[in-house]
């Protein structure tokens, strides 16, 4: 659904629940942490037609706690699914703090993140995927555990990854945020493709 004319656009998924979701999108993240894991690779999920092909860096958000340890504390998790995502230690060092500043999370930083809240976890995750500029952005209802400030905060992230070039990937109920953010919409029900445009007209 993705070409190369589209390197510098916002696309949003509006789904009907219940079947599917989020697989639909999951092909994209298994394929490319697989990558990430080569030694110790998890199982794949194939596309059930055409071809996937990746250039770039891709940063997924797809559930909460995907990609961490919940009996390890949040600052080890940073490393861990900074790892995940391709990243090197000396990277994710060089990044932490900015890291731990944006999340908001202080001190609970320490503590395991057994104990976090979905928006705890949220804020973790969104902090991690966006401390370096991906060339490919997978968000998945990212902001329905968040509060209003931090959402706003995340959002003005994404205007910024927009600006830069940056192919953002949404999956959300919220029509609005998918009006607010993207320039491309599609419409899924049930798997298949109801309709795909400008957001205003879908």
């Amino acid at each position: 659904l993705l070409d190369e004319e589209d390197a510098d656009i916002a696309v949003g998924y509006d789904w009907h629940g219940g079947y599917g979701h989020p697989d639909h999108i999951r092909v994209h993240e298994v394929l490319h942490r697989a990558v990430a894991l080569a030694a110790r690779p998890p199982r794949v999920l194939e596309p059930t037609t055409g071809t996937m092909r990746f250039d770039g860096r891709i940063a997924p958000i797809l559930e909460l706690g995907t990609g961490f340890d919940h009996e390890l504390t949040g600052r080890e998790n940073i490393f861990l699914n900074g790892m995940l995502l391709g990243r090197t230690r000396r990277e994710i060092r060089e990044r932490l703090d900015a890291i731990v500043d944006y999340s908001e999370l202080g001190d609970f930083i320490e503590s395991p993140i057994r104990a976090y809240s979905s928006g705890m976890l949220g804020r973790l995750g969104f902090a991690i995927a966006s401390a370096w500029t991906p060339d490919l952005l997978i968000l998945d209802e990212v902001f329905a555990a968040g509060d209003a400030s931090f959402t706003r905060k995340c959002e003005k992230t994404l205007q910024d990854f927009r600006d830069a070039g940056v192919t953002i990937l949404l999956v959300s109920h919220s029509a609005q945020l998918v009006l607010d953010t993207c320039t491309r919409a599609l419409w899924l029900d049930h798997g298949h493709l109801l309709a795909d445009g400008k957001p205003g007209e879908v």
